[in-house]
């Protein structure tokens, strides 16, 4: 006849973890402010400038709507498009700067935060 020894350390290993609870990546996230930063890259090197503006989110839910704005526009309505794309023309912009804004949202806790690049058009200058 085998006899088997009970350990009782596995099941109490897992009481203690059902105990204290566990965290989905999605509750981690939660921890962290919401926050994100702009980058963007040139599509061209000549006036008319088609400029590739990408937001990069992180913290809250990870689940997030995105509101672009240029500096003196209107603001786009919130939607789920985290890229925004912007024609520069050096011969009409009195400066060779562009400012834009994106407004985070997040969807599951209603927060939101805006976040600004401003910076040169560096091909307006070689340009001209």
């Amino acid at each position: 006849m085998i006899k088997f020894k009970f350990n009782p350390l596995p099941l109490l290993s897992l009481l203690v973890f059902l105990l204290m609870g566990f965290k989905t990546k999605q509750d981690i996230g939660q921890n962290r402010p919401l926050n994100g930063h702009i980058s963007f890259i040139y599509h061209n090197t000549e006036s008319p400038l088609l400029i590739n503006y990408v937001i990069h989110p992180y913290g809250g839910s990870n689940s997030y709507e995105y509101s672009w704005k240029i500096k003196n526009q209107d603001a786009a309505p919130y939607n789920d498009i985290h890229n925004f794309q912007y024609t520069f023309n050096c011969n009409v912009e009195e400066r060779p700067e562009v400012e834009i804004y994106c407004s985070i949202k997040d969807k599951v806790t209603g927060k939101t935060i805006t976040t600004k690049l401003r910076h040169p058009i560096e091909y307006c200058n070689q340009n001209n």
